[in-house]
């Protein structure tokens, strides 16, 4: 979709003649959109065509804080040890994240 904004002459002169202003809009509708929790990160990844960590980066860099609940916590506690599950049952899950397994040399 493409968009059509009007500004005031005056306003247009203070603003000057600036070839990234169509671009600022859009960033700056993003970060409101986010702020306002009406768009994911992804999809101010898509909107701005970044990549998540992209994304993050610049929400970051505007100091616009992670929409990040506690349920999001707990959801993805869950998925963690879900995986953990999965992983291989020769050491402790401890030993094999905090480094008190095998070095990478033995393996």
């Amino acid at each position: 979709m493409n968009m059509t904004v009007s500004i005031p002459d005056d306003l247009a002169k203070s603003l000057g003649e600036r070839a990234d202003l169509s671009r600022q809009m859009l960033e700056a509708l993003a970060i409101e959109s986010y702020r306002l929790e009406q768009l994911s990160l992804g999809q101010i990844a898509e909107l701005l065509e970044l990549s998540i960590d992209e994304a993050n980066t610049f929400l970051k860099k505007h100091r616009v804080p992670l929409n990040y609940s506690v349920d999001d916590m707990k959801h993805d506690q869950e998925a963690v040890e879900m995986f953990l599950k999965t992983q291989s049952p020769t050491a402790p899950c401890s030993d094999r994240f905090i480094g008190r397994g095998p070095s990478r040399s033995s393996i």
